[in-house]
């Protein structure tokens, strides 16, 4: 899940409700890709794609 549209490589709309920790229940606008380049001791590494990640604008 992340609240950060700019991230997805690809989008699609997608509500689903998401319980909270304090019972709150908020929703998720869309589902798609994330590319998240991992950066270790100040070097990129590989680029990995994460599938299925909730856009939840709430968060």
């Amino acid at each position: 899940m992340t609240s950060n549209r700019s991230w997805f490589r690809t989008y699609l709309p997608y509500r689903v409700p998401i319980a909270l920790a304090d019972n709150h229940v908020i929703y998720s606008a869309g589902v798609g890709a994330v590319m998240f380049v991992p950066v270790l001791d100040g070097k990129e590494g590989d680029p990995v794609v994460f599938d299925d990640v909730l856009h939840v604008p709430d968060l």
